[in-house]
C-alpha cells in the first residue's frame, strides 16, 4: 500500500526520495508526492497516477534541498487525485503518512473550531494541524509529536519536516512498517528497507509506540516518555535484486514461476528428512495452449471455475486471481453446489474451468466428471484442467483442454493446477491490455486493516 521515504543529509535529497519511492511501486498506489524545505518554505509537487508522471513535473520545478520526504498513496480515505496525495501540510509542518486515523472526523471538528480549513478529504491532512496545535504551544518537536500520536485512534507511520528546524525529519510508528537508515552525513527513513538499499546497508527498525529525530548527523530513537531507546544497528545483505524482474516481463510472472523452488525451501525448513530430501519436480505444459485459451477469454464478461476437495479450494484462488488481474468477473464454486442455483447461469456464453486431476488419492474425480457433463448439458464452454488419464477420460466434452503432469500425492496437486491458473490469468490480463503488476485499485503489499 503506502509507501513512504524520506532523507535529510548535505546534499539534495530529491534524486534519493524519487528512486527511492520507484521501488516501492510493488506496492500498489495511485498518487505520488514530495516535499522539500527550500528557503524558509515547503516546496510540494502531487500527482496522481504514476511515479513517472510525477517525475515529468519534477522536471520542471528546481530543487536543491538537504531535506525532502514523499510517498506513494493508495486510496483510503478520498477519491485518488493531485488534492488528496501526500505530503499533506499546515503552516509548519509536512507529513506523509501510511496507516489510518480512525478518529480522523473527531480529530478535524476540534480543529476546526481553532480555525484550521482543509483542503482534502483525507484522513492524513489532520495530521499536520494536530501537530502544529502541539508545536505552537510548546515549540518542542519530540513533545508535540507524542502529543499528537497519543490522540491518534489507528495506525500510523510518520515522517514529519517542521518549517522551522530544516535539518530535522520526525518520525513515529504504530502498527505501520518503518525503518531508519544510516548514511555518512545523511540519515533516511522508509517503508521498506529496499528503497534504501541503493544508499545503505545499515538499518534500525522501528518498533511500535517509538519515536525517532533525524539529522545529517545522528539518529535518536525515544519513547513517548521522552526516554531514549538504544536501538541495535541491523547490517542488512545486498538486495539489488530482491523485487527485480530477473529476466522475466512481469513480477507475476516471475513469481508464478518461482513457486515450485519457494515451496521447497519452505518445506525442508519444517520437515526433518534424514535421508532423503523433498523434490517439487519442475511444472510442463503446453504454454502455447494456454496463450491462445487466454486469447479466446478476453471478451467474457464471467467465468465460473468449479473443483472438488483440494481442486474446490484451487478454484477460489483461480477465480481471484482473474479477477484482480483481468477484472473478469469470475467466481469459483464447489462442483458439487453447481446445481444448488449456479447451475442457473450456465449458458452457451459461460465459459467453465473444471478443475479435475486424476490420481490414485483423488476419489472425487468420477463425482467432478458429472458436474461437468451438467455444464455440457447447458450448453457451458467447459475448460478442462486434468492430466493425461483424466483428459482421456473426460472425452470431448471440453471444447479445450490443458494438459498437467500425472500427480503424486497431494502436495503435487494442490500446486500443479494452481499454476496452470495462474498463468491462464496472466495472459488474459496481458491480451487485455492491463497492468499485471499494478491491477487496478489493488495493493500488493497490504499494511492497513
Amino acid at each position: 500500500m503506502c509507501g513512504i521515504v524520506g532523507a535529510v543529509g548535505s546534499s539534495n535529497q530529491v534524486s534519493v526520495i524519487v528512486e527511492g519511492l520507484k521501488k516501492l511501486e510493488y506496492r500498489g498506489y495511485d498518487s505520488a508526492g514530495i516535499a522539500t524545505i527550500e528557503e524558509g518554505f515547503f516546496k510540494t509537487v502531487k500527482e496522481e497516477g504514476k511515479i513517472a508522471q510525477l517525475e515529468q513535473v519534477l522536471t520542471q520545478h528546481k530543487f536543491n534541498s538537504n531535506i525532502a520526504i514523499g510517498h506513494t498513496r493508495w486510496a483510503t480515505h478520498g477519491k485518488p487525485s493531485k488534492e488528496n496525495a501526500h505530503p499533506h501540510a499546515s503552516s509548519q509542518i509536512c507529513v506523509v503518512h501510511n496507516g489510518i486515523v480512525e478518529n480522523h472526523q473527531e480529530i478535524r471538528e476540534k480543529l476546526r473550531k481553532n480555525g484550521v480549513i482543509f483542503l482534502s478529504e483525507t484522513d492524513t491532512e489532520v495530521v499536520p494541524h494536530l501537530i502544529e496545535y502541539h508545536f505552537s504551544k510548546n515549540h518542542d518537536i519530540k513533545k508535540s509529536l507524542i502529543a499528537a500520536a497519543s490522540e491518534i485512534h489507528g495506525t500510523f507511520a510518520l515522517a514529519v519536516m517542521f518549517k522551522e528546524n530544516p535539518k530535522i525529519i520526525a518520525v513515529a510508528k504504530r502498527g505501520s512498517p518503518l525503518v531508519l537508515g544510516l548514511g555518512k552525513n545523511e540519515n533516511f527513513v522508509a517503508s521498506d528497507y529496499y528503497a534504501l538499499s541503493d544508499k545503505t546497508n545499515k538499518i534500525i527498525a522501528l518498533d511500535d509506540e517509538e519515536f525517532a529525530i533525524l539529522t545529517p548527523e545522528l539518529i535518536e530513537v525515544f519513547d513517548a516518555n521522552e526516554k531514549k531507546i538504544s536501538k541495535k544497528v541491523k547490517t542488512m545483505e545486498a538486495e539489488k535484486n530482491r523485487i527485480s524482474k530477473d529476466g522475466y516481463d512481469h513480477f507475476m510472472l516471475k513469481e508464478i514461476y518461482e513457486q515450485p523452488r519457494v515451496l521447497e525451501e519452505t518445506i525442508q525448513a519444517y520437515v526433518d528428512l534424514s535421508n532423503s530430501s523433498i523434490h517439487l519436480p519442475n511444472f510442463g505444459f503446453e504454454l502455447k495452449l494456454i496463450k491462445k485459451i487466454a486469447k479466446s477469454l478476453t471478451r467474457a464478461r464471467n467465468l465460473l471455475y468449479i473443483g472438488r476437495g483440494i481442486s474446490q479450494v484451487t478454484s477460489f484462488e483461480a477465480a481471484l486471481k482473474l479477477r484482480e488481474l483481468s477484472y473478469i468477473n469470475a467466481q469459483g464454486i464447489a462442483a458439487g453446489e453447481l446445481k444448488h442455483g449456479t447451475i442457473a447461469l450456465i449458458d452457451k456464453k459461460m465459459p467453465v474451468v473444471v478443475i479435475a486431476p486424476k490420481n490414485s488419492q483423488n476419489d472425487l474425480f468420477e463425482k467432478t466428471l458429472s458436474n461437468a457433463q451438467e455444464v455440457n448439458a447447458r450448453g457451458g464452454k467447459i475448460i478442462f484442467v486434468s492430466n493425461r488419464e483424466g483428459i482421456l477420460q473426460f472425452g470431448k466434452m471440453a471444447r479445450k483442454k490443458i494438459e498437467i503432469p500425472n500427480l503424486d500425492g497431494m502436495i503435487q496437486e494442490a500446486i500443479i493446477p494452481v499454476i496452470v491458473t495462474q498463468l491462464l490469468a496472466y495472459y488474459v490480463s496481458l491480451y487485455k491490455g492491463n497492468d499485471v503488476d499494478q491491477p487496478r485499485n489493488l495493493a500488493k503489499s497490504v499494511t492497513v486493516e
